[in-house]
């Protein structure tokens, strides 16, 4: 009985912990012709980012795209199915497997409607977390531009990472 009061109280700081320090993944968008942009952000993202005495690795991090939320719930539900590519995917995601990082510079796989793309990433490590930042372009996972009533999206995208890091 000790041992599971023991194992019980570590699980749910680990939990409170992770609650309080979400890993947050933010997609700046611009929209066009010239009316403004967005940002979609998502602190659902999963997955070990493992850190070593001077490298980091992750097998694989995800976040679905249904976690991704901007001011705007209709442009929530056009964003879902962008990154799906306009598939009926049961759970169109976005992943970043393979990551191996040393000296504030990592490669990886990101995979976004099923389509892989090598990426190189900088990032620069805080003091339990990482943060990185990409940009991307949309029609390197063929998603095609997204319009609704004249108002398309730039292929060319921000993406922010905040990523915070175990010891491995």
């Amino acid at each position: 009985m000790k041992y599971f009061i023991l194992y019980l109280s570590l699980f749910l700081s680990f939990q409170i912990y992770a609650e309080e320090n979400p890993n947050i993944i933010k997609i700046f968008a611009t929209m066009i012709p010239n009316s403004g942009s967005f940002v979609a952000i998502s602190d659902k993202a999963r997955g070990r980012l493992l850190k070593t005495e001077n490298s980091f690795k992750a097998d694989r991090i995800s976040v679905l795209a249904e976690t991704f939320k901007t001011e705007n719930s209709l442009r929530d539900s056009h964003l879902h199915k962008f990154i799906s590519g306009g598939s009926e995917l049961p759970n169109p995601r976005i992943d970043i497997i393979n990551l191996t990082g040393k000296e504030n510079k990592a490669t990886a796989t990101i995979v976004i409607n099923g389509v892989k793309k090598d990426i190189q990433i900088d990032y620069i490590e805080k003091t339990d977390y990482v943060e990185a930042t990409l940009n991307l372009k949309t029609s390197d996972f063929k998603l095609e531009a997204p319009s609704y009533l004249g108002v398309g999206v730039s292929e060319d995208v921000k993406v922010e990472i905040k990523y915070f890091w175990e010891v491995l």
